[in-house]
């Protein structure tokens, strides 16, 4: 099953699966895009297209609270050095909140909203951070906070215990968030500024300390 996403025509029909699950997702037809996209994670387990992330998301939207805890339980095991969506943490706290289980809970959370600081105050109708910084990656973005939560958001909506417990992480890690909207704050300042001497080294180490500010 993994040569589907090494021969070409077999990757074109991985495609056009995952364009016909979002397009039951986008029709309002979950159970039809979960389906196209649990035989799809079936038929490429490495996963090329991310739709791992979407599977848990799409239960929730279901309402299938005990589907979406074994599968986040599978996923640590089958992909435990995986990238991890930030939306796909908030997914995981979500779901682990509704189990009881609100310490690994708020450890999600504090991942998910390390990985995008704009998800959490969006969720819970906050001002913003401001969107001029410095951004590690398209995932760190406004644009997928605001797709994220235009498509899950009604998840915290219907779910006052998950709102009070995301309110309490954003609150505990304010300080951390703070620094770190400030140094990408001189990050944004300073990564044009190239005909400075010793730019490379100094932007590698603003990089790295980006990186630690940002890890767990």
């Amino acid at each position: 099953l993994p040569e589907h996403w090494a021969e070409n025509q077999r990757r074109t029909y991985c495609q056009a699966l995952f364009g016909r699950a979002l397009s039951w997702w986008h029709m309002g037809d979950v159970s039809a895009a979960l389906a196209d996209a649990r035989r799809l994670l079936r038929l490429n387990p490495a996963d090329h297209q991310g739709v791992r992330f979407l599977i848990p998301m799409l239960m929730q939207l279901l309402d299938d609270q005990q589907g979406a805890a074994e599968y986040y339980t599978a996923y640590a095991e089958k992909y435990p050095k995986d990238f991890g969506e930030p939306g796909f943490f908030f997914g995981w706290a979500y779901t682990l909140g509704r189990e009881g289980d609100e310490e690994g809970a708020a450890a999600r959370y504090r991942t998910a909203v390390l990985r995008n600081i704009y998800v959490a105050p969006l969720l819970l109708e906050l001002p913003e951070p401001p969107g001029d910084l410095w951004l590690p990656h398209e995932r760190a973005e406004p644009e997928y906070a605001a797709e994220f939560c235009d498509s899950f958001g009604t998840l915290w909506d219907r779910e006052p215990a998950e709102r009070r417990l995301l309110r309490e992480t954003l609150e505990a890690t304010a300080d951390r968030l703070a620094t770190i909207i400030a140094h990408r704050r001189r990050m944004a300042d300073q990564q044009d500024q190239r005909y400075l001497p010793d730019h490379d080294e100094e932007w590698k180490k603003l990089i790295e300390e980006d990186r630690a500010l940002c890890e767990e």
